[in-house]
């Protein structure tokens, strides 16, 4: 599908600037939105929709919309269709899907420019690390929290009434800055892994983004958030295995050592820094803590809805109104004032069994298993073919994105917050290098077609 538009003499490199209002979005969204007096869902989605389509028109004189772009995410799009039809009309139940739809539709958009994928992990660990190095500033000088009070109208939740606010630093809670921080230490992470074979050669970028990873897991363990820190591990794991060609025992044995050294470090920060074993207590207290409770009856009413539609479920949006009917201000109270009302039931497959049925959790999985499997094949094909370290960074960082959400998934809002931005950040890459690449893809294709070339080529690279 083509869509013409502007003329290729008076192009401009308009999607950086896209990127970059995008990324400055997903991070600081709630501030901006405090600070400007602007509605999200109404009035700057909107704009960055129209920013992403009129880059693409920028780029290449008109939109093409790539055939191979859309078999990629094609349960993605059926699903969220899905759930966009099958919809509860209440309250503001069409802006959320709205927002959510959007946000898979600006990157879909996005993933038609092809060049875009070196820059990427530098404007997202960049404008990550800001709420970094905003949580050590707040955990130095506690008293310019009083800021982020007065921006806010109120001391943001997870700060004890604005005493920690380093916790939650630039955002409107606690849970949102280990998220952003999460992903300053995967992108970091990522370049790291990608650099690792050429760290002589771009040892200057190794060591930047080595301090850079290094300080961001010190603030994620500052947040006191459990899960966006279980989340990070796995996928750094994860990642680490996937990547480079080592042996799998040297691999095991480096990372072990890798392991002990990191927790010798943090133990001996511990020691000065007292407020990081906070967190390391908040893992004994897991399951029987206040918040582990609340999510357990959360999840008890999804389960409930879920027997009550168990086919198609009860409608798209439907359970934050449940919940608010069932629960109101019972969990989440700041103070006397009642503080989000409705609220989703912090596990995505729960949610989507209630609200979508198993026909909805189906097309999820599809959904999500395509964009995965396709993922780890883009960032094989990528590592082979490509010398750039920041692309094939790109490339890892879409898997280890998606391995985060997975789990995320498990006891957070993933999709029904700002971090399906992100996720979907992680399928435009894919996308896009899927379509930068696809004479790469297409030549594979025929040479695994040969069984001579393809056992001649698999000896070769046993040999490597």
């Amino acid at each position: 599908m083509i869509i013409t538009g502007i003329n290729k003499n008076h192009r401009f490199k308009m999607e950086d600037v896209t990127l970059l209002l995008i990324v400055l979005y997903m991070n600081f969204y709630t501030l901006f939105s405090n600070l400007l007096h602007l509605s999200n869902i109404k009035i700057v989605v909107p704009l960055m929709f129209l920013l992403s389509v009129t880059s693409v028109l920028f780029a290449r004189g008109y939109v093409i919309l790539h055939k191979k772009t859309f078999s990629l995410c094609s349960f993605w799009i059926i699903f969220l269709f899905y759930q966009s039809v099958w919809l509860n009309l209440g309250e503001d139940n069409p802006l959320m899907m709205f927002r959510q739809a959007m946000y898979f539709i600006i990157w879909f958009h996005i993933a038609q420019i092809t060049k875009w994928n070196r820059r990427i992990m530098l404007l997202i660990s960049s404008v990550c690390f800001i709420n970094t190095l905003a949580t050590f500033v707040f955990f130095v000088k506690p008293s310019l929290y009083k800021i982020m009070i007065r921006i806010y109208g109120r001391s943001v939740s997870g700060t004890s009434g604005g005493r920690t606010g380093y916790r939650a630093a630039l955002a409107d809670h606690y849970s949102q800055n280990a998220i952003f921080i999460s992903m300053a230490v995967l992108a970091a992470a990522c370049i790291l892994l990608a650099l690792l074979s050429n760290r002589n050669k771009y040892r200057r970028p190794f060591r930047i983004y080595g301090c850079m990873f290094f300080l961001s897991v010190i603030a994620l363990f500052l947040t006191s958030k459990r899960g966006p820190l279980l989340f990070c591990g796995v996928a750094i794991v994860m990642i680490y295995f996937l990547s480079g060609k080592k042996n799998v025992v040297k691999k095991i044995v480096i990372f072990c050592l890798i392991g002990i050294v990191t927790v010798g470090i943090f133990l001996v920060l511990a020691k000065y820094i007292p407020e990081l074993s906070y967190t390391i207590e908040r893992f004994s207290d897991s399951g029987e803590d206040g918040s582990s409770q609340e999510r357990k009856e959360m999840w008890k009413l999804a389960i409930k809805m879920f027997k009550e539609h168990p086919i198609f479920g009860n409608k798209t949006y439907s359970y934050r109104l449940q919940y608010a009917k069932t629960f109101g201000s019972r969990f989440m109270t700041h103070g006397n004032e009642a503080y989000q009302k409705y609220l989703n039931s912090h596990d995505v497959f729960l949610q989507v069994l209630a609200e979508n049925g198993i026909v909805g959790l189906i097309l999820f999985a599809f959904a999500y298993f395509q964009m995965f499997f396709s993922s780890i094949r883009t960032y094989f094909l990528v590592r082979e073919v490509e010398s750039d370290y920041k692309i094939v960074a790109a490339a890892l960082f879409s898997v280890a994105i998606q391995i985060y959400f997975l789990f995320y998934c498990i006891t957070g809002n993933p999709m029904y917050d700002i971090f399906y931005f992100y996720y979907c950040c992680g399928m435009g890459i894919n996308l896009s290098l899927r379509v930068r690449y696809e004479p790469f893809f297409q030549l594979n294709r025929k040479i695994l077609k040969n069984p001579v070339i393809s056992l001649l080529s698999s000896l070769h690279y046993q040999k490597g």
